[in-house]
């Protein structure tokens, strides 16, 4: 009890101080509200700190290679029956968005197990009807785009204790077979299921499907260094091994993605072991790397003042991580791609019976806040080449991770966190140059981010990321006229809006995500 009125005092107070924190006060927000599609804003901007930005447009950094995207988590608000089904389905439908990442998990086994019993003597349990019609609205939705499979969840009935205390580094102190090979058919079948039109069972039955899709990327696991069993990283390469091989002999095709990390701390020594080829057999693809990318706020310990500071450090942290694990695959394995392909902010020490609390508890400047974390490491990844970088989730459950929902619980509609994800991927890409560019400091810290970029058709573009709640005048050093579309706390649930970029100065308020694209 004592825990659950803290936190309760602690969203309390981060409420206030979320609402407190910006110099504009929250009449002055509601006047922008009314007045921010007409192009202009009441708000003087005199009344605000100024930062110059200036880019080098001739200072190329490299070309992108960053795809923006997501993750989705089926579960009963998906389904067919369901008053969410339009609106999420078609949310999805509207980002457009390449390599999404299809991701069934969750306290729901019928929607995430396509065997829940294991086979006898005269039958099997494999039953698709609760998997097949979101996976099929799932293809629906995304068109011809390429996506991720990530049927992560193994039966236990295949599992010899699913909560070993002690694990060795074999297969068979794990999975009752011994070579992992029924572990890897259970994946083989649905694989055959999705794009082969169906599969032969255990017993040499035939089930037909009549689903023919097209192969995309097959994730081995989920977070195989935290979840569920809890592999070790010898444990989880010979897995992986035996997985590719069942998958390949009915779907040569077929690309791989490995390790999907939770602990970001362990990445350097989970990826040295992974992508070193002596430790897989002859010919395993090792085609993409996965992790994971979470910052964390503790509703009962931290002073919520200081949220948008350790957010943003933690940022900070993960990207510098990423950037010395990537040397280690451009060592090793070169070839192979990066994914993070789970990102955004969660709560720490929240008692599970927060998450069914109303979608109110959660201040609507928080979407704000994980958007903006979203915009930040979007751009310290593709500055490090990182080629896929996806969020959490389009909808989560209230009961499992509410923080990290794109999508209102009750109505489907779109929150600051989808509105940036959208803003971002219509306008960077890869093969878009990244530019270099100066920020102005104040008091040695840098409140704002800022960075160029020029698209393959020449258009010259700022993405501006505001890292505080407090409101700044930023100018753009050099620039005159352009057009500036942001998402911020007076747009809130509601789209983008655009505004004229009058002699290259613009405010740019708290948690604020804006892209200028300049005049030509």
């Amino acid at each position: 009890m004592r825990e659950t009125a803290l936190l309760i005092l602690g969203i309390f107070i981060m409420n206030i101080t979320f609402a407190q924190q910006d110099n504009t006060s929250r009449e002055t927000l509601i006047t922008e509200k009314k007045t921010r599609n007409s192009g202009k804003t009441k708000a003087d901007s005199s009344n605000y700190e100024k930062i110059i930005i200036k880019v080098n447009w001739d200072q190329v950094i490299r070309i992108s290679e960053s795809s923006a995207t997501l993750q989705v988590i089926p579960n009963p608000a998906h389904e067919r029956n369901s008053p969410l089904h339009n609106p999420l389905w078609n949310a999805l439908r509207d980002l457009r968005a390449d390599y999404v990442r299809y991701s069934p998990w969750g306290e729901y086994p019928g929607l995430k197990i396509a065997a829940l019993k294991p086979p006898t003597e005269e039958k099997t349990s494999w039953d698709f009807s609760a998997l097949d019609p979101m996976f099929t609205d799932f293809i629906n939705a995304i068109g011809d785009r390429p996506y991720i499979m990530n049927y992560q969840a193994i039966p236990e009935w295949m599992l010899i204790n699913p909560k070993p205390e002690k694990l060795t580094h074999e297969i068979g102190s794990l999975f009752r077979d011994p070579t992992g090979k029924e572990v890897a058919g259970y994946f083989a079948r649905i694989v055959e299921w999705y794009s082969k039109g169906g599969f032969r069972d255990e017993l040499g039955k035939w089930h037909h499907s009549g689903h023919n899709y097209r192969v995309g990327h097959w994730e081995v696991l989920n977070e195989p260094d935290h979840e569920s069993i809890g592999l070790t990283k010898e444990l989880y390469a010979k897995l992986y091994d035996a997985v590719v091989e069942e998958i390949r002999k009915v779907a040569p095709e077929m690309k791989f993605m490995g390790l999907s990390m939770a602990n970001l701390p362990l990445a350097p020594e989970w990826t040295t072991y992974f992508l070193d080829h002596n430790n897989h057999k002859p010919g395993i693809p090792l085609d993409l790397v996965s992790y994971h990318m979470y910052a964390t706020l503790s509703a009962d310990k931290n002073d919520p003042g200081q949220y948008p500071y350790t957010v943003f450090e933690q940022a900070d942290s993960h990207l510098e991580t990423i950037r010395i694990t990537d040397s280690i695959r451009r060592r090793l394995s070169p070839q192979t791609r990066v994914d993070i392909n789970e990102s955004g902010i969660l709560f720490k020490n929240v008692p599970r019976g927060w998450g069914m609390m109303d979608g109110a508890s959660i201040p609507d400047a928080f979407w704000n806040l994980s958007a903006a974390y979203y915009a930040y490491i979007y751009a310290g990844l593709a500055d490090q080449g990182i080629a896929i970088i996806g969020k959490s989730t389009l909808w989560s459950d209230p009961k499992d991770w509410p923080e990290v929902s794109l999508l209102d619980w009750k109505t489907g509609k779109p929150n600051a966190r989808y509105r940036v994800l959208k803003l971002i991927r219509e306008n960077f890409r890869p093969g878009d140059k990244l530019i270099g560019t100066d920020v102005e400091r104040i008091d040695g810290k840098y409140p704002v981010f800022a960075r160029g970029f020029i698209t393959p058709d020449g258009n010259q573009k700022i993405l501006l990321v505001n890292k505080t709640n407090r409101t700044y005048h930023v100018s753009v050093s050099g620039t005159q006229n352009g057009r500036a579309e942001f998402v911020d706390q007076t747009t809130s649930f509601e789209p983008t809006s655009i505004i004229d970029l009058k002699h290259g100065s613009l405010l740019l308020r708290g948690f604020g995500v804006t892209v200028v694209t300049l005049s030509r």
